[in-house]
């Protein structure tokens, strides 16, 4: 398995479970959960880029 694709997994899934327990705990339009969830919609928008064009743009992330 490729590292970066553990790592994609990896980052989606921690940006997931953080927005889920800070809107369960302090609300969906709390400040923090809002800001969370606009994290975890760039992280999946860096995921689909990266499967969507595998190896392009590499020098910006790296």
């Amino acid at each position: 398995m490729d590292q970066m694709d553990g790592q994609r997994d990896v980052a989606l899934a921690v940006a997931e479970d953080t927005e889920a327990g800070l809107a369960r705990e302090l609300g969906r339009d709390h400040p923090l959960t809002r800001t969370a969830t606009s994290l975890r919609r760039w992280i999946e928008e860096l995921v689909d880029a990266a499967v969507e064009w595998p190896g392009e743009g590499r020098t910006s992330v790296d």
